[in-house]
């Protein structure tokens, strides 16, 4: 049995890594590349594959090249080795007669393993992204949010200006015969993991005056209809809930509609999760 093992757990493996890339809305180009040794070829086109019912929309992952991209999947740990391959491999397909291996612009290493923030950053200058344990239960949560949030409406992913590492997945369900509840579902994504950085009130308190003033302040206004919006926090590394909690609390305070009045109110439950520290939290919450 334990010679069928090791495939076993590889298929596995690619199976489930072909999935995470049709879920967070790429293409697969072509797979198991022999000459250079490539696990996958990858490109991004926003819409996850199968189409949902309802549309969604994403942005690219802020932690990867652009372009197209190889794919390597590490079952155990990531090493400089590793990285070192997988850039030599990118330079023989550079190199190659095939049009599509010569336009890989970069690479993603997929591995189970948590890496530490130096491997992360030393390998950013060969144009090499490694998704390590930690980042791949952030995607998983994105991915897991965009397909419930889809049951009810068409999402989209947007980001915000000046701030590359930071987006949001917004659904509004309308009910366009009533005035009384319309649902405006976020979940706000922080893709950092500089150990120096922990969310907070700050960060929190211009994260939700953007999502406020851009989606549901013009929501209302053009359509006259209540908005009641809930709100969560997905962070790669840190976050200081009692802070962002106080924060979030406060800005309620500021936006809820008064009686009589058309406008928005908010779920004051704020659910944080933080993948650097806990990310099994998303699964036991």
């Amino acid at each position: 049995m334990s010679g069928h093992l090791g495939p076993l757990i590889g298929q596995i493996m690619e199976d489930e890594t072909k999935n995470l890339f049709y879920s967070l809305g790429y293409n697969i180009i072509k797979e198991q590349v022999i000459y250079p040794n490539i696990d996958k070829v990858i490109n991004f086109i926003e819409t996850p594959s199968p189409e949902p019912r309802n549309q969604i929309i994403l942005k690219q992952p802020f932690y990867s090249p652009g372009g197209i991209v190889a794919a390597s999947i590490k079952k155990l740990h990531c090493t400089r080795g590793d990285i070192i391959d997988l850039k030599t491999d990118i330079q023989t397909a550079q190199g190659s007669e095939d049009l599509t291996l010569q336009r890989i612009s970069g690479g993603i290493i997929i591995t189970n393993k948590m890496l530490t923030n130096d491997f992360l950053a030393e390998t950013i200058g060969d144009n090499i992204y490694c998704w390590d344990s930690s980042r791949l239960f952030f995607y998983s949560a994105k991915i897991m949010k965009s397909k419930l949030f889809s049951l009810n409406g068409a999402v989209r992913e947007n980001g915000i200006p000046d701030q590359n590492k930071y987006s949001y997945l917004r659904e509004i369900n309308t009910d366009k015969d009533s005035t009384v509840r319309n649902i405006c579902n976020i979940a706000i994504f922080i893709d950092e993991h500089d150990q120096s950085f922990v969310y907070s009130n700050d960060h929190h308190t211009a994260v939700m005056d953007y999502i406020y003033t851009t989606e549901i302040k013009p929501f209302i206004e053009k359509f006259d209809l209540n908005v009641h919006s809930r709100f969560e926090v997905h962070v790669l590394g840190k976050a200081k809930p009692d802070l962002v909690r106080k924060a979030h609390i406060k800005f309620i305070q500021e936006y809820t509609k008064t009686p009589k009045r058309i406008g928005a109110t908010f779920d004051a439950e704020l659910p944080i999760f933080h993948y650097g520290v806990a990310p099994w939290s998303i699964l036991v919450s």
